[in-house]
């Protein structure tokens, strides 16, 4: 579990990267009047919704739709590891999340760089359905090129 003083440094740095690829000003009377929005900053749990908001947020709009994947199956930041369940939500239940995912899932499955993609995919829907094994009907593919 993350300390206070973590959350509202991960919040601060989650908010400048993401300011910075909008190219948006970066204030700190901005950024107190954005984090206000979630709720009382007074409590934790509001923290911990911004953090998981703004990283949620970072994935959609700064990794490529595979890297996202990749990212959720072997979750590799502080907010990730802390509160995966909460960002796999987060990133659904953005507009743009769902084809995202499906899109991720497609490129890793259906066209691998590596091996370890096809892996990757398949562990990430193990994941979210709560099965070990899962059974579908796809295509074997191959890593050479035709």
């Amino acid at each position: 579990m993350l300390k206070l003083q973590d959350l509202k440094a991960e919040a601060q740095s989650s908010w400048e990267t993401l300011n910075l690829l909008d190219g948006t000003e970066l204030t700190a009377e901005a950024f107190q009047v954005v984090m206000r929005k979630f709720g009382d900053l007074r409590h934790r749990s509001t923290w911990e919704r911004i953090c998981i908001q703004l990283e949620a947020l970072w994935l959609l709009k700064g990794l490529e739709n595979c890297d996202l994947i990749r990212t959720l199956a072997a979750p590799d930041t502080p907010i990730a590891q802390a509160y995966p369940a909460e960002l796999l939500d987060a990133v659904l239940a953005h507009p743009s999340g769902l084809a995202q995912v499906k899109n991720g899932l497609q490129q890793l499955y259906s066209d691998p760089l590596t091996e370890s993609d096809r892996i990757c995919a398949m562990q990430f829907l193990k994941r979210i359905s709560g099965y070990e094994t899962i059974d579908l009907d796809l295509p074997e593919i191959s890593l050479q090129a035709a």
